[in-house]
């Protein structure tokens, strides 16, 4: 049966990677998917759902994005997937641009750019998307498409952990345990004001 790797876009933690401190990060859930049956025809939803991104609907584009990320509805295709995505991002669906940076932290679709990815997955945390803001802390721990900053990895995942992100806690207190008091001191300072301006009420 031929296989290909399928990426789902969701918003969640999952064990994928070891972070350069040792500290487990990851961004989406990857999932093997069969190809049998790739000739398929769309589905009704999927049909009205490019009606309207073709018409300049974002949310339209996020979804017909995300369907084609799983093939669902449509045959899977991380090109279209991508396509799709980044008319969303680039109309501001916080959604679309986590999604798009973690195309680009993962290469699927479009080829691997960790500053890429920061940059997106940077847009919608400022849109107070806690996933993002989860994954710009992740970029920072690792030192991917930034220069690795414990006290900004800090605080950025101490502000997706604020709206009530799961799986931060353990990251957060490995980020202290690679901080001196001071560098402590001052990323909790740090995720004060990023909460008072990036979480959603």
């Amino acid at each position: 049966m031929s296989t290909r790797m399928r990426w789902r876009l969701i918003s969640r933690n999952f064990p994928l990677a070891m972070g350069h401190s040792g500290i487990i990060l990851c961004l989406i859930i990857v999932s093997t998917v069969s190809l049998e049956g790739c000739g398929m025809q769309e589905s009704e939803e999927a049909a009205s759902l490019r009606a309207a991104a073709e018409q300049g609907d974002a949310e339209a584009q996020y979804k017909l994005g995300v369907a084609y990320a799983n093939g669902e509805g449509v045959a899977q295709n991380d090109e279209e997937a991508v396509q799709w995505t980044r008319m969303a991002a680039e109309q501001g669906f916080a959604q679309a641009q986590h999604n798009l940076g973690a195309a680009y932290r993962y290469g699927l679709g479009v080829a691997q750019d960790y500053e890429e990815a920061v940059q997106w997955f940077l847009a919608a945390a400022e849109q107070g998307n806690a996933s993002a803001q989860n994954n710009v802390g992740v970029m920072y721990a690792d030192g991917r498409g930034v220069r690795q900053d414990y006290e900004e990895a800090y605080a950025w995942i101490g502000t997706a952990a604020a709206q009530g992100y799961s799986g931060t806690t353990e990251t957060l207190q490995a980020l202290r345990e690679e901080m001196t008091p001071s560098q402590v001191e001052s990323a909790v300072e740090l995720a004060r004001e990023y909460r008072e301006k990036y979480v959603t009420h």
